[in-house]
């Protein structure tokens, strides 16, 4: 009986130590406060033309609010742009964005069984134009995406199905349509394969176009991307796991080549390497974006 009570006495110290070290890790995450977007390098000067800056607010670790603030050389400050979060039940229900105080659209999300199961988006500058989204799943995972934009006359349909090939490798069939005044008007579809390493960052991406195939490559950094932590992205963005740029770690590279299958021919769409600087607890708090060893442009986080 002794041996029990050692037993369950023991039990108990490892449980609540491991709710303290989940709970003492919770703590501990950095939200961010400021993202400074300096972008267009002028060689000759060594400064940024514009710059973009995002300040975040926060409750009880949700984010409650967004307000973008432009400084373009060419561009009069019209205003910041507001994006406010509205909440139920701890789970984001619904987006608002506003500029001078004028609501210009919002996302209202639906649950089922803890998921999100449909947003209805609405343009508050054009209410003719319409775009509703339905989610399903198979097991707990999101296994289709019925995206319907509709406005005066004209409708586009997307169907995606999401398959989960492996632990590695999930593969996104979609579906396009579109109608006017009834009448389909065009149809085409696309595959795209993804494969991803041990912390599920994309590695590569293969996507099948008509005669053509677009790879692309990332790499990145052991450290912390501090979009991960950001729970509301992963509500708007239904194949948020599939998002690069909020993927576990931060990329510090990405190139993309077209191959014709035709011609046999290689070329490079897009290439880039980004350089970080990071603080004690292994956050960024700076990247540098390069194209041909030039930067192209500059991100500063404040947490």
């Amino acid at each position: 009986m002794k041996n029990v009570f050692i037993l369950f006495f023991m039990f108990l110290l490892t449980f609540f130590s491991k709710a303290q070290t989940n709970n003492h890790q919770k703590d501990t995450l950095l939200h961010l406060s400021k993202v400074v977007e300096n972008m267009d390098f002028n060689p000759e000067t060594k400064k940024y033309f514009n710059s973009i800056q995002t300040h975040f607010f926060y409750k009880n670790r949700n984010i409650q609010k967004e307000v973008l603030k432009t400084f373009l050389e060419e561009v009069p400050q019209k205003g910041n742009i507001n994006t406010v979060y509205i909440y139920k039940k701890d789970k984001l229900y619904k987006m608002i964005v506003s500029e001078n105080n004028k609501e210009l659209e919002n996302i209202v999300f639906l649950y089922e069984n803890d998921k999100v199961s449909e947003a209805n988006f609405t343009n508050k500058t054009n209410l003719l134009n319409t775009e509703k989204q339905k989610l399903e799943y198979i097991d707990g995972k999101l296994s289709k995406i019925t995206t319907i934009y509709t406005n005066t006359n004209e409708k586009y349909k997307s169907e995606r199905i999401i398959s989960y090939l492996s632990d590695t490798e999930i593969q996104v069939e979609t579906q396009n349509t579109t109608e006017k005044n009834g009448e389909k008007q065009d149809s085409w579809q696309t595959n795209v394969l993804y494969f991803l390493d041990e912390n599920k960052n994309i590695v590569k991406s293969v996507e099948e176009k008509d005669n053509r195939q677009e790879i692309t490559s990332y790499t990145y950094d052991d450290k912390i991307n501090p979009y991960f932590y950001q729970n509301h992205l992963k509500v708007i963005d239904p194949l948020f796991f599939l998002n690069e740029k909020i993927n576990k770690n931060n990329i510090c590279s990405k190139k993309t080549q077209i191959i014709d299958k035709n011609k046999k021919d290689i070329f490079t769409l897009e290439e880039y390497v980004i350089d970080y600087q990071y603080n004690e607890k292994g956050y960024p708090t700076k990247a540098v974006r390069y194209i041909d060893n030039q930067p192209i442009q500059e991100k500063l986080f404040f947490y």
